[in-house]
């Protein structure tokens, strides 16, 4: 256990570093603003229609990209990748407490959507550059560890930070986590970098359609 919080002291893993502060940061700033948008937007309406419209423009946008074009988005490049989906995350959140009508909110929600799923497959992907290979389990662990803490903490990060701050200034911390994670990125330099070319073309969705028919007929 203690030697996967190691590598993270080690001097030749400090991009790694770096991208793990990325990704916790961004993270806790994504799942508590998660949360907070549901209590905000429940409070102002008391729909759980609008509720569940919400959760569906947050997370369908990640599922479609996830589907359609996963494979593709390990070969792009990963760095620009990574701080665009930060910068846009940035951008939605900063514009959200100006956002009144849940139509609009729903609307923002599912743009930011859109932007992080490009997040993560990048930040996988990229570990093994990151780290030597037998440090690409441990640094695989602490990836996840940090996700699932994020997650954990998101509600109660929500809950204690719309009755303290309210839900504008909640917004308005989660932008600037994504600014953080950017600058974190950008010292990184082009490590996060992949060297194969993104093709879309009738040999990518022929794989598509194979990897659904594969996931559809095996028992």
């Amino acid at each position: 256990f203690t030697a996967q919080f190691a590598i993270l002291g080690m001097p030749e893993h400090r991009s790694f570093r770096n991208l793990f502060y990325a990704r916790l940061i961004s993270a806790l700033g994504t799942w508590t603003a998660f949360f907070a948008v549901r209590i905000a937007l429940y409070n102002q309406t008391n729909s759980a229609w609008w509720v569940s419209i919400l959760l569906f423009a947050e997370l369908v946008p990640g599922v479609i990209l996830g589907i359609a074009v996963g494979p593709l988005i390990d070969r792009w490049p990963r760095q620009r990748m990574m701080i665009l989906s930060d910068l846009g995350g940035a951008a939605c959140f900063g514009v959200l407490p100006f956002v009144h009508s849940p139509a609009g909110i729903c609307a923002i929600s599912a743009l930011a959507g859109f932007s992080a799923a490009f997040f993560r497959p990048g930040c996988y992907a990229a570990i093994p550059n990151l780290v030597g290979k037998e440090s690409v389990v441990a640094a695989n662990a602490l990836m996840q560890g940090a996700e699932n803490l994020a997650t954990l903490m998101g509600p109660v990060l929500a809950g204690v930070g719309i009755a303290l701050l309210g839900s504008s200034m909640v917004y308005s911390l989660n932008a600037i986590s994504f600014l953080v994670s950017a600058l974190l990125l950008v010292r990184i330099g082009n490590r996060l970098q992949s060297s194969l070319t993104a093709r879309i073309g009738r040999t990518h969705w022929r794989e598509v359609r194979v990897g659904l028919s594969l996931v559809r007929n095996d028992h």
